[in-house]
């Protein structure tokens, strides 16, 4: 919750199952002094009750402040306390608001009887919220679907709401926000045809990184933590939109409030350029850098205070005597040769620095294994206008070396923006665990995605490899180090065997060289399956880069390895742009021709001492 620092200005929707109000004290106290309650304009809730004669909606609104307005609708007696669902609005900023009220439909005996034994039928309701947010009109739909039932029962309730919306006047914005009771789902593999389901009328699933929002001991003490994915947030927008989506891991239930920030914008180009050396991309974030009139967010895994980090410390300097806000976020470990004294300059002159996890608070707090939580993105954003991202640090070292970045304008420059300032504000008040999961996204053809250490979810990771079980034609990837984790691998290998053109483009010669020999522990299995691997010899390779048939691409800090994949701060752009994945796809095949073919019969001619190093380094691939 460390963004809550900032002004905000996005419309702020909460949904939150109280589980009847049984751990009162604790929910009032959460809702007074969390920060995410402050100021939010629509707050759901499920399971709302009544204590000392007074709904529980009633006194969350009272102390949200004098502009909240709220409706309570009691659906039935459950276990002697009265259930109901309810919504809680802020006057000040949803004007001309009207609330309905209709009955969600029964689950069948059969589904209830063969997913939930032992749960009976209960009488479910869905409150509907019409309102004006500035020029935006809302619809704000609040269910709380049945616990009973599998796939079947939750489409037949959704599909009631999805019918009474396109029976009203046109909303520019649709929420579905509610408890949808996906208990059975994942066990019967559901969650993923509920979420197609509801694509397919034109809902988003504006909470997909969320994967935990009910934990079984908030509710039962005596049973083993289980957690789920109960409560959902969907949205159908005739606007563009940039958000971000989090649980908040706060007492008070046994389900998790879940928060999103969305902002509404008018329809916006998105234009890009893209950058194939070091050199190139540094003279172009320098030429921004030198243009910027109100701020310069930079982060970066290695910054050198060599000559090109003085070109740069150069510019950030006379911006930030000029008033300019200048911030850097630096990696303490990656950026260990930066000097003391450049330090000291930078700051001086007004530019705000942080370290990304020092080596004094894992030595002091005995968390030796949280060395390896870095922090590998590479983000500049100016002005919020323009941004870049890529592999590209900055170190004298890295001139000629083939990389990519990107240059960035369009609405996707907010969701970058919104990835720097959530992990500046944790690391500026040293919370080093992820505490909740964030996505940030946009609804047009371009997505920002994180992965983040101690999440249990990687959002990165995870695009890759639900990108290649949908590939149809082509997967081609570039990738500095490959050690990736099994599930990955065994992606690659359905996806050659089924037709798909996989290559993969890796260094001749890495900037680690024991990765050479490590990454070739791989190879036998991958050509055996089809898959075609390409070593570059022009120059030292470390470019990140994905395209899957002709309408997904990525370009980012993540490699294609373990350490990765899990334990570090990774940034990366998606694409669903024909056009931006051409321009990707034309380079690789560029590239192509300034690398080698590896074969089988080849791979199997390398020397003895090869073979055996790669199996004595295979256990230490988790560190790579």
């Amino acid at each position: 919750m460390a963004e809550e620092s900032l002004e905000r200005k996005n419309f702020r929707l909460i949904t939150w199952n109280i589980h009847l109000a049984k751990h009162y004290t604790k929910l009032i106290e959460t809702v007074k002094t969390d920060p995410a309650f402050k100021g939010v304009d629509v707050l759901v809730l499920q399971e709302s009750s009544e204590t000392n004669n007074r709904s529980t909606s009633e006194e969350i609104a009272e102390l949200l402040g004098p502009q909240y307005a709220f409706r309570h609708e009691p659906a039935q007696r459950l276990r002697g306390r009265v259930q109901a669902n309810a919504i809680v609005w802020n006057t000040k900023t949803l004007k001309d608001v009207e609330v309905g009220l209709f009955k969600l439909p029964l689950v069948r005996r059969w589904d209830a009887l063969r997913y939930r034994k032992g749960f009976k039928r209960n009488e479910r309701l869905c409150l509907r919220l019409d309102a004006k947010y500035g020029s935006t009109s809302l619809r704000i739909y609040a269910p709380h679907f049945d616990t009973a039932g599998g796939l079947s029962s939750k489409l037949a309730q959704f599909d009631v709401i999805r019918r009474d919306n396109e029976g009203l006047p046109v909303a520019e914005a649709v929420f579905i926000a509610g408890d949808l009771n996906t208990f059975s789902l994942r066990k019967v593999g559901g969650l993923k045809p509920f979420r197609e389901a509801a694509a397919k009328y034109g809902f988003t699933d504006i909470s997909q990184a969320i994967t935990v929002t009910w934990n079984s001991r908030g509710a039962y003490r005596y049973l083993p933590s289980i957690e789920q994915k109960l409560d959902w947030i969907l949205l159908k927008s005739k606007m563009d939109y940039t958000y971000t989506t989090r649980v908040l891991r706060v007492p008070g239930s046994d389900h998790y409030p879940l928060v999103t920030d969305l902002r509404f914008q008018k329809p916006q180009e998105t234009t890009w350029e893209f950058y194939w050396c070091t050199e190139l991309a540094w003279k172009a974030m320098l030429q921004d850098c030198q243009k910027a009139e109100a701020s310069i967010d930079f982060e970066s895994y290695i910054f050198i205070d060599d000559a090109i980090g003085k070109q740069f410390m150069s510019v950030f300097i006379q911006k930030a005597q000029a008033g300019v806000r200048v911030r850097m976020l630096i990696d303490a470990l990656g950026s260990h040769l930066l000097s003391w004294e450049a330090l000291e300059t930078l700051r001086k002159a007004g530019v705000e620095i942080l370290e990304y996890n020092p080596p004094t608070s894992w030595i002091t707090r005995l968390k030796m294994f949280s060395l390896f939580n870095r922090d590998h993105r590479k983000i500049l954003v100016v002005d919020n206008r323009v941004a870049y991202t890529g592999g590209i640090g900055i170190n004298e070292i890295m001139s000629g070396w083939r990389d990519t970045q990107v240059r960035i304008q369009g609405p996707v420059v907010e969701a970058i923006a919104s990835a720097f300032e959530h992990l500046w504000y944790k690391t500026l008040k040293h919370e080093d665990e992820q505490a909740e999961n964030l996505i940030l996204q946009t609804s047009g053809p371009f997505t920002f995605r994180v992965n983040s250490p101690y999440s249990p979810i990687h959002p990165i990771a995870e695009a890759y490899i639900e990108g290649i079980h949908r590939a149809k034609s082509s997967f081609y990837f570039i990738t500095p180090y490959f050690a990736p984790p099994k599930e990955f691998l065994r992606a690659m290998v359905r996806a050659a065997k089924r037709g798909v053109d996989v290559r993969a483009l890796l260094p001749q010669k890495s900037d680690h060289p024991y990765l050479n020999v490590a990454t070739g522990y791989y190879f036998s299995g991958l050509l055996r399956a089809g898959v075609k691997i390409y070593l570059y010899e022009n120059s030292l390779l470390h470019s990140k880069t994905a395209t899957i048939d002709e309408d997904w691409a990525t370009v980012g800090s993540m490699n294609l390895d373990t350490l990765s994949f899990y334990y570090l701060h990774e940034a990366n752009l998606f694409s669903f742009d024909p056009r931006f994945n051409a321009d990707l796809q034309k380079q690789f095949l560029v590239d192509l021709k300034n690398s080698k073919e590896i074969t089988l019969a080849d791979w199997k001619r390398r020397p003895m001492w090869r073979k055996i190093l790669e199996v004595l380094l295979r256990p230490f691939h988790m560190f790579f």
